[in-house]
């Protein structure tokens, strides 16, 4: 989304290009608010609100953490799983400036 949205265009062709990258439940949120500068900003709203923001993708990738089974010994794959998520946790909190939850915070205490 961020992407169209800092482009140099219309809100109405921002949407049209919007609309281009979007399926399932998140087309379905926009198709109904039609083609007009109004719509864009109510599309980009709807879509931040349900899907976006940096806050609730790092709960999302908090809750995939809870949920995240013991490693058996010797699953090579399932460490790499373990490893993947976490370098995408670690990187959204830093961007976040959520440095405190990196030391002994809630994420320090889930990991352990």
């Amino acid at each position: 989304m961020a992407c169209v949205d800092k482009a140099s265009a219309t809100a109405v062709y921002k949407l049209l290009q919007l609309t281009k990258y979007l399926f399932g439940e998140a087309l379905n949120s926009v198709e109904s608010l039609g083609h007009s500068p109004e719509a864009y900003e109510a599309a980009t709203s709807r879509l931040e609100r349900t899907y976006g923001g940096q806050r609730h993708q790092t709960n999302l990738h908090m809750e995939e953490l809870n949920q995240f089974r013991p490693i058996s010994s010797g699953n090579a794959k399932d460490l790499d799983k373990l490893a993947d998520l976490l370098d995408v946790i670690v990187t959204n909190l830093k961007e976040a400036g959520k440095h405190g939850e990196l030391g002994h915070r809630s994420f320090y205490i889930k990991i352990q």
